[in-house]
């Protein structure tokens, strides 16, 4: 949205104090200086401020909502005397109102760890959502790995099954050792989510002694930009009245991430060509519950006896459990009048996705062939380490357990071991833990039953256990209304192995994985572009809220710093946490919570920029604790110098924040952009 901002955290840093009754601060004391806003960096009128650079309006940050006040009696407005305190509903009546959008088309874009695809749907035959085909070996498929290779210059070369075929088998007399190849590297959204910003630069797969690297927004946006101009193509060929503006995006995120990795998401669609107020983001398991929340899947008894498949009734409580390559993504719903859904515990999950048992397979070579042999195999001879995973990646999805053993070709990599250590690999194998279960013929290898299972164990033993410990939560698993189903959808979701130890492990739940399990997220998507109200209420996933000076207290703030505010000098401490919405909160999907007061600092600015923080805890006390961590900021265009009041709405897809001058009804629009 717009230009990002950086900010040295050493700088010094504008200060608000937030207005608080209980403050033991003589009002009418106070100096233009004690009302200094604290985080809140002023934009002058020349464009000139000490700790903010490049400041540019940024996008908007909603397309499918219209924001709504209704008129106030009293200029007057009541001040918050702390936190937690209820603000009268009479005085706040602002609600986001979901809005069906015109567009002739919605295009879907399910961008995933492992695999990625689009998909689209016509407004006037919303029962036909079309896939796109992906051509590779051995046939057809709905999604392509999400592999895409650069040319030296940056610029985009080819994506899925065509980018690893090029890479992995380039032309005889073609170097591509300047190129970039990229795979799996959407994991660094969710794992590194604290350090994570716009510069963030990602490592390429090409060998190399120095490894490259290539802006993540930059590969992110190639990938959309190349999607929507496949959509188009076909579209315009198809649909000959149709333009660009005719179309709708959506594109899904993991309902685990946080605010910054969707705000990350919108900005690569924008820099892909995706207009802003043309582009809404659909959280994955969301998506998915809309897509089944249809099917059969509930047996029950008739009064003859006779037993019917029917769909879940109102007030049924399930699982989402959406298992795909990269997170697993879990959240808890319950069947609201009309099909509608209501979010009853915030999203969860951990990185358990199906690429740990790639993980786990990757172990075990390591262990047979050593590390230093797999390192030098890995960088010297990328195709053929390339072949062995890809190999593995078609065993994992098909295997049952059923067989004895499971065969493999690995490829050079045996002749290869014999090479550098001047040994065949069956002797080296006799002294290992493996002696009883690989057998090697030539460049093949035989894996026993229990030791192919055993690259499953951790990660669907961290799924299981995860499970267990939601359904144990009284709070959602109560004994009057208890959770009966869980609905598996994502590509792990084909894993019997998977899906055996779930059912073995509740025996009382029924377990639902849809025959499209792995396009469940992407064709979902399509339905809640067209449904966004489907979705009635949402549970916070962090507490949020903003920096601020408070007044000190020997007995609260021994260690903290102290700083000196005012002509009175009054003593304050730096960077306590203002908390808007707690984690656990209920969010109903619209409302906006309690106002919240600021100080902006001097006269002729154009804007004001709150710092904006995310924690994993309750009641976070400071800012810059283990927990807790900057999103990106908040900006707001004001007209005066005078207090402001900000209020927040974190039940969407995305934050909405709006602020009210003093004396004024009007509400301005916020905008959230990353750090």
């Amino acid at each position: 949205m717009g230009n990002i901002l950086s900010r040295k955290k050493k700088q010094k840093k504008k200060k608000t104090v937030r207005k608080n009754n209980a403050d033991e601060i003589d009002k009418k004391e106070q100096t233009e200086e004690d009302k200094m806003p604290h985080n809140v960096h002023v934009q002058f009128g020349d464009g000139q401020t000490g700790t903010l650079t490049d400041i540019v309006r940024p996008q908007e940050i909603t397309v499918e909502v219209n924001v709504e006040r209704k008129p106030i009696v009293s200029d007057s407005m009541p001040s918050t005397s702390a936190v937690n305190t209820t603000q009268d509903e009479k005085d706040d009546k602002t609600t986001i109102k979901s809005t069906k959008h015109l567009k002739l088309m919605v295009a879907a874009i399910d961008f995933g760890t492992t695999f990625s695809g689009f998909a689209h749907c016509m407004r006037d035959n919303m029962t036909k959502i079309y896939c796109h085909d992906w051509h590779m070996t051995y046939g057809i498929t709905n999604k392509a790995p999400t592999s895409v290779l650069f040319k030296p210059d940056m610029t985009f070369d080819s994506f899925g099954y065509e980018a690893e075929e090029h890479y992995h088998n380039p032309e005889d007399d073609e170097d591509l050792s300047k190129w970039y190849f990229f795979r799996n590297f959407k994991m660094i959204l969710y794992e590194y989510k604290k350090q994570f910003n716009v510069e963030t630069e990602i490592e390429d797969m090409v060998p190399g002694p120095q490894k490259a690297k290539m802006k993540a927004i930059d590969v992110f946006s190639a990938i959309i930009k190349y999607f929507k101009k496949l959509l188009l193509d076909k579209a315009q060929k198809s649909y000959i009245n149709l333009s660009e503006n005719d179309i709708l995006w959506v594109i899904t995120v993991p309902g685990i991430w946080d605010l910054k990795a969707k705000q990350f998401m919108r900005e690569s669609a924008i820099q892909a060509g995706i207009p802003s107020d043309q582009l809404i983001l659909a959280l994955e398991p969301e998506a998915a519950s809309l897509y089944c929340r249809k099917m059969p899947i509930f047996v029950e008894e008739k009064q003859d006896g006779d037993k019917t498949i029917s769909q879940l009734p109102i007030g049924s409580k399930y699982i989402v459990l959406d298992q795909g390559g990269g997170t697993i993504d879990i959240t808890v719903h319950e069947v609201m009048p009309e099909g509608n859904l209501k979010e009853i515990h915030q999203a969860c999950g951990g990185v358990w996705g199906s690429n740990s048992i790639n993980k786990e397979f990757h172990h075990f070579l390591c262990q047979v062939f050593g590390d230093d042999v797999m390192s030098t195999f890995q960088r010297n001879h990328p195709s053929d380490f390339f072949e062995i995973m890809n190999e593995f990646e078609r065993k994992k999805i098909s295997y049952t357990g059923e067989r004895g053993r499971e065969r493999m070709k690995f490829s050079y990599l045996v002749a290869y071991y014999k090479q550098v250590k001047e040994v065949d690999i069956t002797e080296t194998l006799k002294a290992t833990q493996f002696k009883d279960t690989v057998q090697f013929d030539r460049d093949k290898a035989s894996l026993k039953k229990e030791l192919f299972k055993s690259f499953y164990d951790k990660p669907v033993a961290f799924i299981v256990d995860y499970l267990r410990d939601l359904l144990d939560k009284t709070s959602i698993n109560t004994e009057d209304n208890p959770i009966k189903t869980i609905l598996a959808v994502g590509g792990f979701s084909k894993s019997k192995v998977l899906i055996d130890k779930i059912k073995s492990s509740f025996p009382d739940l029924a377990i639902v994985v849809p025959a499209d399990a792995d396009l469940a997220v992407l064709k979902g998507a399509i339905i809640y572009a067209f449904e966004p109200e489907s979705v009635t209420c949402r549970v916070s996933q962090y507490t949020y809220g903003v920096p601020n000076f408070t007044p000190y207290d020997a007995r609260v703030h021994k260690d903290r710093r102290i700083s000196r505010i005012g002509l009175q000098r009054k003593p304050m401490v730096d960077d306590s946490f203002d908390k808007h919405i707690e984690i656990g909160q209920i969010l109903e999907i619209g409302q906006f919570q309690q106002e919240h007061e600021y100080y902006p600092t001097t006269e002729e600015h154009k804007s004001i920029v709150l710092d904006f923080y995310a924690s994993e805890e309750k009641n976070p006390k400071f800012t810059d604790e283990e927990n807790c961590y900057c999103l990106g900021m908040l900006h707001f265009d004001i007209t005066r110098q005078a207090r402001i009041f900000v209020k927040l709405n974190a039940s969407g897809t995305e934050l909405v924040a709006v602020a009210r001058v003093d004396g004024e009804n009007q509400e301005i629009q916020g905008y959230f952009s990353l750090i």
